[in-house]
């Protein structure tokens, strides 16, 4: 798809990924603006969120954990860390290790084998940035793909974001986002102006199902 052009389609985008994600636009002609929102549906929400274990550096674990289950896939937070330290440590991760752990192939806990891959829209610390990374965000949750932003050295899965356009990509403002944070006691929550701005990292993952060959 041409980047340059996804502003035009954000009105029919609901149709593309209705069953679990919600999108809106209004016009507002006399200030030359379109007001957008885009989410996941409610119930999709529901059903991926986790908690990372009180006192725990695993809010990066769980973050994933809720991004598999987004899609029909389970796999404990226990076991993700395991697989990026290879023992249950309480350490947090970078964005080089969370984008290699949803860049590869899984085998979820009932034996379900599945694929991510991982594009990298922000990260501070390299100075890597896609460009018009709103839009593209707003894009992806309007597939039914949730997104893991980091901000404050803290791991939060985006399920929702609301913006302004004029109609072209470089007008674009992010307004308003929902996030589903693990820590406990949080939950589904908006992020205050101070965390949207102090955004570090923007993980867009794709999971898709693997398909087992018969055996023989």
């Amino acid at each position: 798809m041409n980047r340059r052009r996804f502003l035009s389609m954000l009105p029919a985008l609901p149709f593309a990924g209705a069953a679990q994600a919600e999108v809106g636009c209004h016009n507002r002609v006399e200030e030359r603006f379109t007001l957008c929102q885009v989410g996941l549906a409610e119930a999709i929400a529901d059903r991926m969120a986790r908690l990372q274990p009180a006192n725990s550096n695993w809010c990066w674990a769980a973050c994933l954990e809720m991004i598999f289950a987004c899609h029909g896939f389970h796999v404990g937070m226990q076991r993700i860390v395991a697989e990026a330290y290879g023992r249950q440590s309480n350490i947090g991760a970078d964005t080089r290790m969370l984008a290699a752990l949803l860049s590869r192939r899984w085998i979820d806990d009932r034996g379900l084998p599945f694929a991510s891959h991982c594009e990298v829209l922000w990260d501070a610390a390299s100075g890597s940035r896609i460009r018009h990374t709103g839009g593209l965000a707003a894009l992806r949750l309007a597939e039914g793909q949730p997104l893991l932003i980091g901000t404050r050295s803290h791991a939060m899965v985006l399920i929702a974001l609301a913006f302004a356009h004029t109609g072209h990509p470089e007008s674009l403002q992010v307004t308003h986002a929902v996030v589903l944070d693990p820590i406990p006691g949080r939950g589904r929550r908006p992020l205050t102006r101070d965390e949207l701005s102090a955004t570090s990292v923007l993980l867009s993952p794709r999971v898709t199902p693997l398909t087992v060959a018969p055996a023989r």
